[in-house]
């Protein structure tokens, strides 16, 4: 399935094998569910793979065939899920102030690194049997699902479908943009008339030409990576830059998430903007988060094969993605540590601006490559009027 598949309006989100549900519902009816219960369950996301007897909550549990009795159980443990009171540790506050919001963060503070996410309101899981190990006292279970797993929650819950990001043709025609692709094939030539065999990847990684040898090397990168270790920069890239996207996208800075928590996005006529709404009646929060190493990943991180079109979103916004699966979709909630709630007046002058933050074409590399390549420029999000040809 190719990646722009996901954005029509029809399409059915229906590609997984019926057996595993089909196995989920055997094995929990074996060990004394009842049918009407054992449904409850499936229809909630609580799975066994084929061939596997552990009840995976896909919304956290992953494909990963051990327990944890939290988010992956024995299938004779399900009963428990019905039986257990919601038993969150995450706690919710309110906050008065700035500065109690800052004594707060410092509060949590502690061994472990913390990540933010702003919203201008808090969205829960909706569905009938919650992780009650999850799911906070008298709250709710939080929804931190990215923009590509609430499209598919939204079409069919009960789809398996796994992420298929651009095709190594639609990538590799929007990153050979760091190049001048002109004077790499008059010098391949040369190269080629001059007796040099230069006719693959990696061949053009070995020339003796330093341009060529740098884009071969370049192009190899790219093409062996892309499903692999640079996965998940390449899908931030998608999200920072309005794509749907498997990543949902966190940063390191308070002040970042303060912006986001305060901010409204909206489109018009193709331009996107951030109209400011403070608390937003009290509604506005920011996520705090524990950072996790082999769930998370800085933007910093990843810079060799950004260094020739240096996308400056990710950058700006101080970046870090929690990536997540078809069997994890709501991964991030699991590293929650407190959701705050902003109850109070807040001034338009919190010192981040979206120009900061969202810096137009003439200044970020990559969206300007972009919006030049991307047969689907129209989903880009795009800030400045200037960019897409309005005149002021």
């Amino acid at each position: 399935m190719e990646y722009w598949k996901y954005y029509e309006p029809d399409y059915k989100w229906d590609n997984y094998d019926s057996s595993d549900f089909a196995h989920t519902l055997d094995l929990l009816l074996k060990n004394g569910i009842s049918i009407e219960n054992a449904w409850k369950l499936i229809k909630s996301g609580y799975i066994c793979l084929l061939g596997s007897e552990v009840l995976i909550d896909r919304f956290y549990g992953g494909a990963i065939n051990s327990f944890d009795l939290q988010t992956r159980f024995p299938v004779n443990y399900a009963s428990k899920i019905f039986e257990t009171e919601a038993s969150s540790s995450v706690k919710v506050r309110k906050v008065k102030s700035l500065k109690e919001l800052y004594a707060s963060i410092e509060d949590l503070k502690g061994t472990k690194e913390l990540v933010f996410r702003g919203q201008n309101q808090n969205h829960f899981i909706s569905r009938e049997i919650n992780n009650p190990f999850l799911t906070i006292p008298g709250y709710g279970e939080v929804s931190l699902l990215p923009s590509l797993w609430r499209r598919m929650f939204e079409q069919n819950p009960q789809s398996l479908e796994g992420f298929q990001t651009l095709t190594l043709m639609e990538w590799s025609n929007i990153m050979y943009g760091a190049f001048d692709l002109a004077e790499i094939e008059a010098r391949h030539q040369a190269q080629l008339d001059a007796g040099e065999s230069i006719y693959t990847m990696s061949e053009m990684a070995e020339s003796s030409d330093e341009l060529l040898r740098e884009f071969g090397k370049f192009r190899m990168d790219l093409a062996m990576g892309l499903n692999y270790n640079l996965a998940t920069t390449m899908t931030t890239l998608l999200q920072h830059y309005g794509l749907l996207s498997p990543v949902l996208d966190l940063t390191e800075s308070l002040d970042v998430a303060l912006f986001f928590a305060t901010h409204k996005f909206q489109q018009l006529d193709g331009l996107s903007s951030y109209q400011f709404i403070g608390s937003n009646g009290g509604k506005s929060v920011i996520y705090v988060l524990s950072y996790i190493k082999y769930e998370m990943e800085r933007h910093e991180e990843r810079q060799d094969i950004l260094k020739y079109l240096k996308p400056q979103r990710p950058v700006q916004q101080k970046c870090v993605v929690c990536s997540t699966n078809q069997y994890a979709i709501n991964l991030p909630g699991l590293y929650l540590r407190e959701v705050i709630l902003l109850d109070f007046e807040i001034p338009n002058n919190l010192g981040v601006i979206p120009e900061q933050i969202l810096p137009g074409r003439a200044m970020d590399k990559f969206l300007d490559t972009l919006s030049n390549k991307l047969s689907k420029k129209q989903h880009i999000t795009q800030f400045d009027k200037n960019d897409i040809g309005i005149s002021a």
